[in-house]
């Protein structure tokens, strides 16, 4: 090999191993900035961090993909509802402070297991379920399991059919290990800025100085998001079919301007499939509902909630 050639991969390597500190680094000292707030609960050998607010009747939230608790807990949503809710909030396997083992594929059906048992651990019996984005199909495996552990749901800006995304051949390169620690540090916080900024177009980033983006940018976090791209396709294509047994009270709120996800392809399909649920269409509205549109969300909670009381 040309001393140019062994000159080239040796400052490759340096570079690489440079990106990869720096991203250990900037983990570390936002874990350190952003201690984890709830508490911990092993189910079924992972160890799942989940935030327990609130009295009252109960209500589960479960994040989307690249995300984790303080998105929807540190919403306007969230303030409101845990004044007469007991709300239960988990990190999704492998984001924020909880564990994603390597024994099993993190499809929706696994996670949505995973959280049944973890909801039986802490005597949550039939909540209400909040759900946004990747999310919604862990919360539409909970209301296909028999019998339902779940009273109704609250779907946001979900993807619920087995259609490509443009960011599944980027996102999906994350895969964990010392590449990962690489990509993360190249691109990390800026695809988890670029995602934020995706999530509340058409309009800006509101109240969100509270959301740790390095965290969410860590490598580990990153692998899990990666996977869960991966597995997009394939955990929608299981589930699909079965959306029309689904017999629980439901809203399905969609923005018209979502560039994540589009409503066409996914809420007016699911509406189709599942006649009985209430679709709310929100005109301009992007992805981030229960940042920009929080009133029409809580009246969707309160909806469902007086549905299951009243009917099922």
């Amino acid at each position: 090999m040309r001393a140019s050639s062994v000159a080239g991969v040796t400052l490759a390597g340096a570079a690489a191993a440079a990106l990869g500190w720096h991203a250990v680094q900037r983990t570390r000292r936002a874990e350190e900035q952003y201690p984890p707030q709830g508490r911990f609960i092993s189910v079924d050998g992972v160890r799942l961090h989940y935030l327990d607010r609130g009295e009252g009747p109960p209500l589960v939230t479960i994040h989307g993909a690249g995300s984790m608790i303080p998105d929807i807990a540190g919403s306007p949503v969230y303030q409101e509802l845990v004044k007469s809710h007991r709300i239960l909030s988990f990190d999704r396997p492998g984001y924020g402070y909880s564990e994603r083992s390597k024994d099993r594929r993190w499809t929706a059906r696994a996670q949505a297991r995973l959280l049944h048992e973890a909801m039986d651990k802490l005597g949550v019996k039939r909540p209400l379920v909040l759900a946004h984005s990747w999310g919604c199909m862990p919360a539409l495996a909970l209301a296909l399991t028999r019998p339902a552990p779940v009273a109704g749901l609250i779907l946001m800006g979900g993807y619920y059919y087995p259609t490509f995304h443009p960011a599944v051949p980027l996102v999906g390169l994350f895969r964990g290990g010392p590449f990962s620690h690489v990509l993360s540090g190249a691109l990390g916080r800026r695809m988890a800025w670029n995602g934020v900024r995706s999530s509340f177009w058409p309009d800006k980033p509101c109240n969100f100085d509270h959301f740790p983006l390095d965290i969410a940018a860590a490598p580990s976090r990153m692998g899990a998001l990666g996977e869960d791209f991966r597995l997009l396709m394939s955990s929608a294509a299981s589930l699909a079919p079965h959306y029309p047994e689904i017999n629980l009270p439901m809203v399905i709120l969609a923005g018209t301007a979502d560039k994540v996800v589009d409503y066409r392809v996914h809420a007016l399909r699911l509406h189709r499939d599942i006649p009985h649920a209430q679709l709310c269409l929100l005109p301009g509205t992007g992805h981030h509902i229960h940042y920009v549109c929080p009133d029409q969300v809580l009246g969707a909670v309160e909806r469902t909630g007086r549905w299951a009381r009243q009917s099922w």
